[in-house]
């Protein structure tokens, strides 16, 4: 039987375009080795993000840290 490793997380979320609210305290999920960039990230930052359009984020964590900073910084895992 194949494990799937979910991590719930928490941290920060920002964002490049400063017309959108930082979020301090924030959670998500990770699906994945918290080292494989290719672990998904599930988000659900309507209603934290103020300017923020995306409902529902479904990502690759490396496509989005492609922009340094990072858009999810986890304080704990």
């Amino acid at each position: 039987m194949r494990q799937i490793e979910a991590t719930y997380c928490y941290g920060r979320l920002s964002f490049d375009n400063l017309s959108i609210a930082f979020v301090d305290h924030h959670c998500w999920i990770e699906i994945g080795r918290p080292a494989d960039a290719d672990r998904q990230v599930i988000d659900l930052p309507c209603d934290q993000a103020d300017g923020f359009g995306e409902r529902v984020i479904y990502r690759r964590h490396g496509e989005l840290a492609r922009t340094p900073p990072s858009p999810y910084a986890s304080s704990w895992r």
